[in-house]
């Protein structure tokens, strides 16, 4: 949206609430206008349009940009998969979570993967029992789920410069299949040769360093995994 489209918006809003913008000179206005333009600039004008209008018609106070981008975010965004949902379709993988854990794993959506965290949670949900299947774990990945949720939406109310700096620096970061491939090579060859000292949170450290193709090469073809003590 353009500053010119942007004052057109602004026009609605003194309209609208023509007490609130009484005592704004032109020089305010300017400013105001130009930080608003700037908020909005990868929204269209009809969309902003739009979501001014709707918050006209259901607030008796002129809204704030972040009141104007949440109801441009409740107008467009595509239905979402609730906790409930994703939940179910956890519970479905589950079932093939002894042996089938990898694949059951990759069929699921993206999100619900994150809310995971990797493949080897489904293989461990597999050996619960079913009272602290649906309560203890069923809790504690729906509120991953929600916390996914809330910062998915805070994400997308970013800027677009805010969105391009973030997504080059995640571009460099390991990515989440990756680090979970690596991560499972890893607990399998520990759990062969019994290395007891390694803990969860130094595989998952180990695994997103090996994805550095040098260093994965390296230990490897050195045989580390296999050298290690092997404690009785």
């Amino acid at each position: 949206m353009t500053f010119q489209e942007t004052a057109k918006i602004m026009a609605v809003f003194k309209a609208a609430y023509p007490r609130y913008y009484a005592n704004i000179d032109v020089e305010e206005a300017r400013q105001v206008t130009t930080l608003w333009a700037s908020m909005l600039a990868d929204y269209s004008y009809e969309t902003v349009s739009n979501a001014a209008k709707a918050l006209i018609v259901s607030s008796k106070f002129p809204p704030t940009i972040a009141e104007v981008i949440e109801k441009i975010q409740l107008l467009t965004k595509e239905p979402e998969l609730t906790e409930g949902e994703a939940w179910s379709m956890v519970r479905k993988a589950i079932r093939n979570g002894i042996y089938g854990y990898k694949e059951e794993y990759r069929k699921l959506p993206d999100k619900v993967k994150t809310a995971i965290g990797n493949p080897l949670m489904i293989h461990e949900w597999a050996k619960v029992s079913a009272d602290e299947l649906d309560t203890v774990v069923a809790s504690n990945f729906m509120r991953n789920f929600r916390s996914q949720t809330k910062n998915k939406q805070e994400y997308e109310s970013l800027p677009q410069s805010v969105k391009k700096f973030v997504e080059e620096i995640s571009a460099k970061m390991p990515k989440l299949e990756e680090v979970n491939d690596i991560r499972i090579t890893f607990e399998e060859k520990i759990n062969k040769y019994a290395v007891k000292q390694i803990q969860p949170h130094m595989i998952n450290a180990l695994a997103v360093m090996l994805c550095d193709e040098a260093v994965n090469e390296t230990l490897f073809s050195l045989g580390t995994i296999e050298n290690m003590e092997v404690i009785a």
